[in-house]
């Protein structure tokens, strides 16, 4: 064993954890599964409501995001 950190270690981990990531599963969130099934969904009305959905999603995601930015300027 050896007492430093050498490069060849360094890659060693890198691979170590890529092999560990690659083995885990990705869980999407249920309901925004259902919402991207909704978007490719053969009937037009069901596509636009999921469309709408997705929309709605983004714009709360991005209202939420700017009042967390807000909080952090205004404590800063």
């Amino acid at each position: 064993m050896e007492p430093f950190i050498t490069e060849d270690k360094i890659k060693e981990e890198i691979k170590k954890d890529y092999e560990y990531r690659q083995q885990k599963s990705v869980d999407e969130f249920k309901f925004m599964t259902f919402v991207n099934k909704l978007t490719i969904h053969k009937f037009l009305v069901v596509r636009l409501f999921g469309n709408i959905l997705k929309s709605i999603i983004i714009t709360i995601f991005f209202i939420v995001s700017l009042i967390a930015y807000l909080i952090a300027l205004i404590a800063a």
